[in-house]
């Protein structure tokens, strides 16, 4: 593969989502099983949690999804089938480029929403 002739921190700078984006999800899911635990409800989750963690997931689920859709890339001019089992491992990376950009847009939303709820009542 093409990547694998670059650098080694230029390798490294290109799988870094495949350690961030699961300890990203990892410490939502623990921030939302702690709410849970402390106010012994699921339903008293902070919607920040929820936002983060839907967010997420959702960035994971779209990566599936495009890489369903055309699971070909080009390795040096030879145009290759993305295997099933590095399927995920392609989508943990792309969907943690979505996530960095997907995640704050929610959060920024939910944040505008809020706004304009509070200026209507």
């Amino acid at each position: 593969m093409a990547w694998l002739r670059c650098s080694a921190l230029t390798r490294y700078s290109l799988m870094i989502m495949l350690f961030i984006f699961p300890v990203t999800l990892l410490a939502a899911c623990l921030c939302g099983l702690a709410d849970a635990l402390r106010f012994r409800s699921v339903l008293k989750i902070r919607p920040i949690t929820l936002v983060v963690l839907v967010g997420q997931i959702f960035a994971y689920v779209l990566a599936l999804w495009i890489l369903s859709l055309d699971p070909y890339f080009d390795d040096d001019g030879t145009l290759t089938r993305i295997e099933g089992h590095q399927l995920w491992f392609w989508a943990l990376e792309i969907g943690g480029w979505f996530a960095v950009i997907l995640v704050p847009a929610l959060l920024a939303i939910r944040f505008l929403l809020q706004m304009a709820l509070r200026t209507i009542r």
